[in-house]
């Protein structure tokens, strides 16, 4: 197998982004473990100017996450998958690995599942009790990331109100 790297949601201002420029700040080391290099799932309408300057050559492959057969030719060879475009296409990311024979899948998912509202994180619990049946079924390793905020730039409307919080209130 030719270990290449796939990442989905690498095109998005938050963790993506982020991600993308750790990653590209990183060549080195990115290309000695995955020496096929790495294919960026992005949509036609992504915005990949970021990714062009952070990886640079990485394989841009556009298409949907909905998009089972897509993602099945996408992770053709893949070794490793970072879904960091959210949970709501975990289901469909993990059926085309395990199909695809990925060996290792990190997900970037939600503390949702922990919600006290239990309506509130049913979904995302089924979606995890999906991934976590079809990674064992077939072999694959599994790492669920679940940030408890992500935080943006001056852009994002999390920080925007963090920041004026922080100054009205004197810490």
């Amino acid at each position: 197998m030719k270990e290449i790297l796939a990442v989905t949601g690498v095109t998005g201002k938050k963790s993506g982004g982020a991600f993308a420029k750790k990653l590209g700040g990183n060549m080195d080391e990115v290309r000695r473990r995955f020496p096929g290099g790495v294919r960026a799932i992005v949509r036609a309408s992504s915005d990949t100017s970021h990714l062009d300057r952070e990886i640079p050559g990485a394989t841009k492959c556009v298409g949907a996450l909905e998009d089972i057969d897509f993602l099945k030719d996408t992770f053709s060879g893949v070794d490793t998958v970072v879904h960091i475009a959210g949970i709501s296409w975990s289901r469909e990311v993990v059926t085309a690995a395990a199909q695809s024979h990925v060996r290792r899948l990190i997900l970037v998912h939600t503390t949702g599942i922990y919600s006290k509202y239990k309506a509130a994180g049913e979904e995302y619990r089924q979606i995890d009790a999906f991934v976590y049946q079809t990674c064992k079924e077939n072999g694959i390793l599994l790492t669920i990331l679940r940030p408890t905020m992500i935080y943006g730039n001056v852009t994002d409307h999390n920080v925007v109100t963090f920041i004026r919080m922080v100054d009205r209130l004197p810490l």
